[in-house]
């Protein structure tokens, strides 16, 4: 799996606005045309892009990876129990996967939040819900690794590499923030108090 990561896709406006029968259907309920410069549309789409950023500063360090258990066996003593290489081995590429996961999940949902632009803020907060929780994982599993140090006695992920991840994170979060902001007043009751 994880040597099949690619890129996120670009963003397209003709996923959102390219469906003419969608439109026609906005109209017939007397609602407007959704069109590209709508505030809401237009943070989604950068919140997206620069989370394209961070994905494609993160997948490298997932897929080129120094650690292996071969390596370790290599720097064994003749003799010793490999056990507790292969275990961390394991957990390695277990935290790998995890981190992998996040970070898809997180592009995918802000893709679907693009579509959700003419709702109300339920369902916009229930998405900006996932995001963040998948983009907190992502982040706790990039500093995991940033404390990882291979058997030759360096980083497995580069500190000053890490740091540039961290900034670009950073970024994302207020872009967060200030995306949530523009979320529209709530409609709907949530029927379960999550969001108020």
């Amino acid at each position: 799996m994880l040597d099949d990561l690619t890129q996120l896709p670009e963003w397209n406006d003709e996923d959102y606005f390219g469906d003419d029968d969608y439109q026609e259907k906005l109209l017939r309920k007397g609602q407007t045309l959704r069109t590209p410069d709508e505030p809401l549309y237009v943070a989604t789409k950068a919140l997206y892009e620069q989370w394209r950023l961070v994905y494609s500063l993160a997948v490298p360090s997932i897929n080129d990876d120094p650690t292996n258990a071969e390596q370790m066996r290599d720097v064994a003593e003749p003799g010793q129990d490999t056990w507790e290489m292969d275990e961390m081995f394991e957990w390695y590429e277990m935290l790998k996967e995890q981190l992998a996961d996040s970070l898809m999940a997180v592009g995918y949902t802000i893709r679907q939040a693009g579509a959700l632009a003419d709702t109300d803020r339920l369902p916009l907060m229930d998405t900006a819900a996932h995001v963040r929780h998948h983009a907190v994982r992502a982040w706790e599993h990039m500093h995991t690794m940033k404390a990882l140090i291979n058997v030759d006695g360096t980083y497995v992920l580069p500190t000053d590499y890490a740091d540039l991840i961290d900034a670009e994170l950073l970024v994302f979060q207020k872009q967060f923030r200030a995306w949530m902001g523009i979320f529209p007043a709530n409609t709907s009751p949530d029927d379960w108090g999550v969001f108020g």
